[in-house]
């Protein structure tokens, strides 16, 4: 990209980007919808890792559109990396505590099953 230029789509190629986006999401039934919480970590990591590559030509971008100062600028690439890094910390961390709430929904299930099937057979064995 050149300064002052600017990328065009056409309508074939911008209703080509509209039905990728849409068939992606499939109405909540497509691939990143349904795709679990680790491999959306592994992709968005992936991401970050590439897009920590582009560092110089994000920077330079950021200068030439927004025109903001170098440093400034680096300053706003590093946010935002550190922005994804925090968000992705966050997904692992809601998505253990969440497991670890199922395990206990599913312990105490368990123990309320166990505790009326218990109840139930002491209290025939009582009743007889």
């Amino acid at each position: 990209m050149r300064l002052g230029s600017q990328p065009i789509l056409d309508r074939h190629a911008a209703k080509k980007a509209l039905d990728a986006a849409v068939a992606s999401y499939d109405n909540g039934r497509g691939e990143w919808a349904t795709m679990s919480i680790k491999h959306r970590i592994e992709h968005m990591v992936s991401f970050t890792r590439r897009m920590k590559e582009k560092r110089d030509e994000v920077v330079k971008m950021i200068m030439w559109e927004i025109g903001k100062s170098f440093g400034d600028s680096q300053k706003e690439f590093d946010r935002t990396i550190e922005y994804i890094q925090d968000t992705i910390d966050a997904l692992k961390n809601l998505d253990r505590d969440s497991s670890h709430i199922e395990k206990c929904r599913a312990y105490t299930h368990k123990s309320a099953v166990a505790h009326l099937v218990s109840s139930c057979v002491w209290g025939r064995t009582i009743t007889r």
